[in-house]
C-alpha cells in the first residue's frame, strides 16, 4: 500500500505532457499552389490538343467508313469498275482536303501514284494497286474482269492505310 502512495505521489509531480499540434494536411507554401496550376494548365492543354486532332482527324474516319461502305460493293461482280471509280474518287477526296487544290487537282498516272506515295506514312502500294488506279479507272466497265479478289482486296487495303496514315 505503500508503494502505491509513492508511485501516485512521484506521478502527481510530472508535468503535463504537451502535445504538437496535428500536421496540417493542406499545401502551406505558395509552391504547392503555383505546381497545382502548372498541373492543372498542362492537363488542359494536354486535352484541348486530344480533342483538336480528334476534330482534325474527321475527314479521315468520315473516309474510311465511306471506304468501307463502297468497298461492300465490291462482292457482285458487275459493281466493281463502279467501286473502284468511287474508291478513286473518295481518295482525291482525301487528298484534296489535306492538301493544297493546285498540287493535287490536276494528277492522275504516274505522277498521281507518285504524290500519294510521298504523302504517306512507309506505306508501299501493291503492285496491283499501282495498276488499279492508273488504269482501270480510266478504261470500260469489262477490262475489269481481269482483276482477282485478292487484287482488289489488296487496293482497298492500300487505300485505307493511306487514308488513315498519309502526312499533312
Amino acid at each position: 500500500m505503500q508503494d502505491s502512495l509513492i508511485q501516485n505521489s512521484e506521478i502527481s509531480n510530472l508535468n503535463p505532457i504537451f502535445l504538437p499540434e496535428p500536421v496540417q494536411f493542406e499545401p502551406v507554401t505558395i509552391g504547392w499552389y503555383i505546381l497545382a496550376v502548372v498541373i492543372l494548365l498542362v492537363t488542359v492543354f494536354i486535352i484541348y490538343r486530344v480533342i483538336k486532332k480528334w476534330e482534325k482527324n474527321t475527314y479521315r474516319r468520315l473516309a474510311i467508313k465511306q471506304l468501307n461502305e463502297i468497298s461492300q460493293s465490291l462482292i457482285p461482280a458487275e459493281n466493281c469498275h463502279r467501286a473502284i471509280q468511287q474508291i478513286s474518287i473518295l481518295l482525291k477526296r482525301v487528298a484534296l482536303k489535306s492538301y493544297r487544290r493546285q498540287s493535287v487537282a490536276s494528277l492522275y498516272g504516274n505522277e498521281w501514284i507518285t504524290f500519294l506515295t510521298e504523302k504517306s506514312k512507309r506505306i508501299k502500294f501493291h503492285p496491283s494497286t499501282t495498276k488499279i488506279i492508273t488504269e482501270s479507272i480510266y478504261n470500260s466497265p469489262g477490262s475489269v474482269e481481269d482483276i482477282n479478289r485478292e487484287e482488289l482486296n489488296d487496293f482497298v487495303t492500300d487505300v485505307r492505310k493511306w487514308i488513315g496514315g498519309h502526312r499533312v
